[in-house]
């Protein structure tokens, strides 16, 4: 599962690499939270650096989204952009359109419809069919994404030799990388992979690109197109579309790119610091998609929303952004408890009890809010319905959590 899956969100990847590959990196206009509660301490050098950071990757943002849209093959959006500068922590929220050939659409269907994932990254990616328009497939994308960038730098900070232990040099490379490069070729070779990616059109483009390679005799780009096909049929459309967009940017030795793609994008874009910044992104990216998790059922989706937005919001208060989206999936999953038990389903309701059962109990003040509004429903079901197998549940619900935590009520 994990190699398709690989594969399969590549797409969104590369669809998103500004706007989602620090995946919330950026910000779009870099709103600070008006906190009122009392910020953490930082060094006033690493606030003014955090915000131009923050600026930097807000306007790159832009000018990929923007990029990208104007291809023809996306209509994106960004929902919302937070800066919380009290925890260095990015909000954002992207949604929109996509447009993209049949044969990338293979690579999606059935891997799953939603994907999540926990680190420097936390994120919440939906992705939905919308209609197939002759050779192309549109799907309709949204997701959620918030950045830790303490834990961003300190990373990086360990990956590049000789910044070890120093959060300073590590943002300063990262801000300057983000000053140096050009995002619009990146976005128009991730339209074109978007748009022409098939295992046939790929080989036309190394066609091109030999070709290319014997009239030049570029023994850099000829070194770069080899490591290229290491990175996988999708991966090596994009580069060759980056090469073919971009050729004159291949000008440093190959062995600066490495095989990875991150390194390869770093180093063609922004040459000497790019491949270690690329490398570093990248790696956190395949890392992230590694260990990402699939849901295709939308109870376990807003469930696993739940848990983590509120565990967010119990260690950092305040914060509007996690507020809105735990009552959102609050009011999401009581929607699907009640249309079970409109069609005499049971099955959901079967699955909370097992849930609430599972839970431990250092873990189930989180999920109190759901517990009452799962125990209103029954009653309200008992009560006004006459459903007594809905009391019977309710009795259940009533026992577990006496057993869990006898000092709580859920009345």
């Amino acid at each position: 599962m994990k190699s398709s899956f690989l594969n399969s969100i590549f797409v969104i990847v590369i669809l998103c690499l500004f706007s989602n590959i620090s995946s919330a990196l950026a910000t779009h206009s870099s709103n600070e939270i008006a906190a009122n509660r009392t910020a953490s301490l930082l060094d006033p050098e690493f606030a003014i650096l955090h915000k131009s950071i923050a600026d930097a990757l807000s306007q790159q943002t832009r000018n990929f989204v923007t990029a990208l849209n104007q291809t023809g093959v996306t209509t994106f959006e960004i929902t919302e952009s937070v800066f919380d500068s009290a925890y260095r922590r990015y909000f954002l929220g992207l949604k929109g359109e996509v447009r993209i050939s049949r044969a990338m659409s293979i690579l999606i269907r059935n891997v799953g419809s939603h994907f999540e994932g926990e680190g420097i990254l936390t994120y919440d990616l939906s992705i939905t069919e919308k209609q197939k328009e002759g050779g192309f497939v549109r799907y309709v994308l949204e997701g959620e994404f918030i950045l830790f960038q303490d834990q961003l730098l300190n990373q990086l900070a360990e990956s590049i030799p000789g910044m070890k232990q120093a959060n300073s040099p590590a943002g300063k490379t990262l801000l300057k990388f983000l000053n140096q490069i050009d995002v619009r070729p990146l976005a128009i070779a991730a339209s074109k992979t978007l748009i022409n990616y098939s295992p046939e059109n790929l080989q036309t483009l190394r066609g091109e690109l030999d070709k290319r390679i014997e009239s030049t005799g570029n023994s850099t780009l000829e070194r770069t197109l080899f490591l290229v096909k290491g990175l996988g049929n999708l991966g090596s459309f994009y580069m060759c579309e980056l090469l073919k967009t971009n050729p004159e940017s291949v000008v440093k030795p190959a062995k600066e790119a490495s095989e990875s793609l991150g390194a390869m994008i770093g180093t063609l874009m922004v040459p000497v610091i790019g491949g270690a910044i690329g490398r570093f992104i990248g790696g956190v990216i395949v890392d992230q998609i590694a260990n990402a998790t699939v849901y295709c059922k939308p109870f376990d989706h807003e469930l696993a929303k739940i848990r983590r937005y509120g565990k967010l919001a119990s260690i950092t208060p305040g914060t509007d952004f996690l507020d809105t989206r735990f009552e959102a999936s609050r009011l999401r999953l009581q929607q699907l408890i009640q249309q079970d038990l409109r069609e005499n389903s049971y099955v959901l309701t079967d699955r909370m009890l097992e849930v609430i059962r599972a839970s431990k109990k250092k873990n189930i003040a989180v999920l109190l809010p759901i517990v009452r509004d799962f125990r209103e429903t029954l009653q309200f079901r008992f009560v006004s319905e006459e459903d007594r197998y809905a009391g019977k549940k309710m009795a259940q619900l009533e026992e577990i959590m006496s057993v869990l935590s006898p000092s709580i009520t859920i009345e």
